[in-house]
């Protein structure tokens, strides 16, 4: 059995032309009419001179409002919220969205009936009415990249065109909830409202947007110069069009490190690679125990809008503007193709953080939200398929304390998330071999795509301690999902609902060091896996150990 990518799993290549002609009309007139509303303003007339004694009286002075320290967009003029301009934003996604289903229908996983052709897709009253009514609510059966790609995408459109708008991460959330529910009740023509996509759409935006328009935020408050301002343009575009139209600017920071980066706001961006070897377990009892070398990359980036995060003054502080988040990318190749890929999120939203000089402590308690979308071969040797995973977690709590005892450092978090996913089953196949490729009552997703939607909860403890250029850490990492039952789109079909289950664990200790007046930082790690799966009474599970060598470029 091939371990690679199935075909349908690849995203179909837009019509770029209609896509592209949509957007810049829509994108000019957002920015074209505030401009134009200028222009009716009546030119300027000077005031009639009047004899010193005539001069009313000077009104009292007004003390300037104290700029909020902890606000994620420090504009240098205040900056008004555009609700109707990010209607029009998010409403011109769904018209390019809309767009490019009626052309991918069937690619898309979309319902395209017998007779019918793209362009003649049209409502009928029984589906809408349905809608309406709340009685074609199901979880769709589309492809697992439309679900977990293109909605993640479309979300993070709504979202970030809403946040750039200078609304706030609640508000933002609404926009892309709005876009999401417009989409599944206008967008897809024929397809029942999708409940996974209603949800996965504007959480998936958050969890996307939000770090994305905290970087872009974090280049605009540093040092102006070429890099800072393409970075600051390629994370988040939405955001430059909506300044360029406002005329708006971020206060350039006065505190800058030798990379020219703020200091007001806490980061720590890691740029890696590294290669070693990973152990799998036997597939049966006479199978051998495989063994493989690999390299990684990746790049990390945190951030933490916290003042005096890292030295200052005693404070107690609330916060609300999506101050504490972070984005990972990393990948791993063996034997000429990619075995583990993953795109990880974090986000805390609102939280209350306290610093302290006399313990030189630090920590903050929140609550979180995250978006994890990734694959891995937890069987190389072709037994099952690669396994994919895509998570999104509406609701968490989150919280993290440091420490400096003289040249001791101690640092320690917790993370729990509730979430919703889509898992690939990894007990399948041995159902179906038990059963003989009976695949009644099981999920129409299951039998056609090969996973489902699900229910979960995680739970993800850390630990470091440092000492000079000297850390260890150890984290670990545990996940488990229920699959969802009652919602299929072939529930008559269902006789008996087949319990779907699966977990996974991770647990990773290391040691890195810095290299002392530099940015490079060299390291080793192992990590031990488990993934595990059930389907009904059948029960599969494979467990794997890697040693890793790092060197990172610390920035």
């Amino acid at each position: 059995m091939s371990s690679r990518l199935p075909p349908h799993l690849a995203l179909p290549r837009p019509h770029l032309l209609p896509i592209l002609l949509g957007g810049g009309l829509a994108l000019t007139l957002a920015v074209a009419l505030p401009r134009l509303a200028l222009a009716d303003e009546p030119p300027f007339v000077d005031a009639p001179k009047l004899r010193p004694d005539e001069l009313p009286p000077s009104p009292p002075s007004v003390p300037a409002k104290a700029r909020d320290d902890l606000s994620g967009f420090p504009y240098a003029t205040p900056q008004d919220k555009h609700y109707l301009r990010a209607a029009v934003e998010v409403f011109s996604v769904l018209i390019i969205g809309n767009v490019d289903y009626l052309q991918n229908t069937t690619a898309r996983g979309g319902t395209l009936k017998n007779g019918d052709h793209r362009w003649d897709l049209r409502y009928d009253w029984p589906t809408f009415h349905d809608k309406l009514t709340g009685d074609y609510y199901k979880v769709d059966t589309n492809h697992f990249n439309t679900n977990y790609i293109s909605h993640p995408f479309a979300g993070t459109n709504y979202y970030t065109a809403a946040r750039s708008n200078h609304l706030g991460v609640g508000e933002a959330l609404a926009y892309a909830a709005v876009g999401a529910l417009t989409w599944e009740y206008f967008g897809e023509l024929r397809e029942e409202v999708s409940i996974n996509d209603a949800i996965v759409t504007e959480v998936a935006g958050m969890g996307i947007g939000e770090p994305v328009m905290q970087l872009r935020s974090f280049f605009r408050r540093s040092e102006k110069n070429w890099r800072n301002d393409l970075l600051a343009v390629v994370v988040a575009p939405i955001g430059a069009i909506n300044d360029f139209a406002d005329g708006g600017a971020l206060e350039r920071s006065r505190n800058l490190d030798g990379n020219g980066f703020t200091t007001d706001v806490w980061h720590r961006f890691e740029l890696f690679a590294g290669g070693g070897a990973t152990w799998q377990g036997r597939a049966t009892s006479a199978s051998p125990r495989g063994a493989y070398a690999d390299a990684t990359f990746g790049l990390d980036t945190q951030l933490k809008n916290l003042p005096g995060w890292e030295r200052g003054p005693d404070r107690t502080a609330f916060f609300d503007d999506g101050n504490v988040t972070s984005l990972r990318f990393d990948f791993t190749l063996s034997d000429g193709r990619m075995v583990d890929g993953r795109l990880e999120t974090h986000l805390v939203p609102i939280g209350v953080y306290a610093r302290r000089m006399g313990n030189d402590s630090r920590s903050f308690v929140g609550l979180s939200g995250s978006f994890e979308y990734g694959v891995h071969e937890f069987d190389r040797d072709g037994t099952r398929p690669i396994d994919l995973v895509a998570v999104v977690s509406p609701f968490g709590v989150v919280a993290e304390h440091e420490q400096r005892l003289g040249p001791l450092r101690l640092r320690s978090r917790m993370d729990l998330y509730a979430e919703f996913a889509g898992v690939t089953s990894y007990a399948l196949d041995d159902y179906r071999f038990a059963h003989r490729r009976d695949d009644t009552n099981l999920q129409t997703v299951l039998r056609q795509e090969g996973y489902y939607h699900a229910l979960g909860v995680t739970v993800a403890p850390e630990l470091g301690v440092g000492w000079g250029p000297l850390d260890v850490f150890g984290r670990a990492r545990l996940d488990t999902w229920q699959g969802i039952g009652g919602f299929d789109e072939n529930q008559e079909r269902i006789k008996r609902e087949i319990p779907l289950a699966d977990r996974r664990m991770s647990v990773t200790g290391g040691a890195a060091v810095t290299i002392p007046g530099t940015g490079l930082r060299v390291g080793a790690l192992g990590r031990r896996q488990v993934r595990a799966g059930e389907v009904g009474e059948v029960r599969a599970s494979r467990s794997e150990a890697q040693i890793l060598g790092t060197v990172s470029v610390l920035f």
